[in-house]
């Protein structure tokens, strides 16, 4: 990951997304407030691997930069770190997950978090909202 050093989160937020719910934590980092997206849940959602998300992210020139390791609270458990992207970051993680190479009862779901997730994620830390 880009920095060694775990962020801790000064809010947290569950956001729904159709049928799924998708944890979004602000936390505080060298340029200042940012909202991060932990990916393995969203992987999980998606129903596709974990680890190698975790490895392409890794690998990439852009995402790796960027990738954190964040405190999240997730029930049950309490506090675990989590590898999260910063919101803005998101699609191009998404855009990388080729469709057209999961089972095809997954394939419109894919699309959708493509098309939609980020909008909805970012409307729920506009000021005044949820």
């Amino acid at each position: 990951m880009s920095d060694s050093a775990n962020l801790t989160p000064v809010e947290q937020r569950q956001v729904l997304f159709y049928e799924d719910e998708i944890t979004a934590v602000v936390a505080d980092d060298t340029s200042g407030r940012t909202v991060y997206i932990p990916i393995r849940p969203i992987c999980i959602h998606l129903g596709i691997a974990w680890d190698p998300q975790r490895r392409r992210i890794l690998r990439d020139p852009v995402l790796s930069g960027v990738v954190k390791g964040v405190t999240v609270t997730v029930t049950p458990g309490g506090p675990q770190e989590m590898i999260c992207l910063p919101l803005k970051f998101l699609p191009g993680w998404l855009f990388g997950i080729s469709a057209s190479r999961v089972k095809n009862d997954l394939q419109e779901k894919i699309i959708r978090y493509q098309r939609e997730c980020y909008d909805v994620l970012a409307e729920a830390f506009k000021e005044g909202r949820l």
